[in-house]
């Protein structure tokens, strides 16, 4: 797979120009030097010397160039935006459109793939023979498709578990659910059958409260019809024996009688004499 490249800009002062430009002595030793200690990867020397070339020529979009090149070899993605940003400002379509393409390898490493795919097309606009920049346009969209269907499947993986820990929850849930319906049910029955054996057992006590009272009732009836069988029994007729026995008896009651009674008059009598 091809990398993306970062294209430095070398020698960007316009050499050769030293009647133009009295500082171009300077700024071209500097901006060499600044070159060479790119190249061997020594980018904080690099840095120091562009950043004294800057001093004497803070016009010179090209320094803003190379150090926004700097600062994206060290990390420093923001700052090396702000930079191309400052070097955009040249009417060199060369650098201008290094510029554009620079710019979008800053933003891809900004995870920004729509920005990148835009200065890479911006950078084809003005050199439509950029095969790097058609390059990293097919790269970047291939990458956010990858991402675009990695992203999907991370959604169906956690839709997915979602889903199963729903129904999960579900069954535990209905499980529940039928657990608590068995025990209603259980108590229900118990709760029946309690009072199936109560009424049982009331209908058990009124039967025999029942038994008894008609016993008792049957009894009394039978003492009644008892009592008035003998009221309506006949009286037997005596012999004539036993009529002159009950009438001796009589007689001899009553002459036994007299006999006291004259017996405690003589009594008093005497008593009363001897008073």
């Amino acid at each position: 797979m091809k990398i993306l490249f970062l294209l430095p800009l070398f020698l960007a002062i316009g050499l050769g120009e030293a009647s133009a430009n009295p500082f171009s002595d300077p700024l071209q030793k500097q901006t060499e030097e600044g070159n060479r200690l790119y190249q061997d990867g020594k980018y904080d020397e690099a840095l120091q010397k562009y950043s004294a070339a800057l001093k004497d020529a803070s016009d010179q979009p090209e320094i803003h160039y190379n150090i926004g090149g700097v600062k994206y070899q060290q990390g420093s993605y923001e700052d090396a935006l702000k930079e191309y940003g400052l070097a955009a400002e040249t009417a060199n379509p060369e650098v201008s459109s290094r510029i554009h393409y620079n710019r979008g390898n800053t933003l891809f490493k900004n995870q920004d793939f729509q920005g990148a795919i835009e200065e890479y097309i911006n950078a084809l606009k003005i050199d439509p023979k950029d095969l790097d920049a058609k390059f990293n346009i097919e790269l970047v969209r291939r990458l956010m498709q990858e991402q675009e269907q990695q992203q999907q499947q991370q959604q169906d993986q956690n839709q997915d578990q979602q889903n199963k820990q729903e129904q999960k929850d579900q069954e535990s849930q209905d499980q529940q659910q039928q657990q608590d319906q068995s025990e209603d049910k259980q108590d229900q029955d118990q709760s029946q059958e309690q009072q199936k054996q109560e009424q049982e057992k009331q209908q058990q006590d009124q039967q025999q409260q029942g038994e008894q009272s008609e016993q008792q009732s049957e009894e009394g009836q039978s003492e009644q019809q008892q009592a008035e069988q003998a009221e309506e029994k006949p009286r037997e007729e005596l012999t004539k024996e036993q009529a002159e026995m009950i009438l001796n008896s009589l007689e001899q009651n009553e002459e036994r009688q007299r006999r006291e009674s004259r017996e405690n008059a003589r009594v008093q009598q005497k008593i009363d004499r001897d008073w």
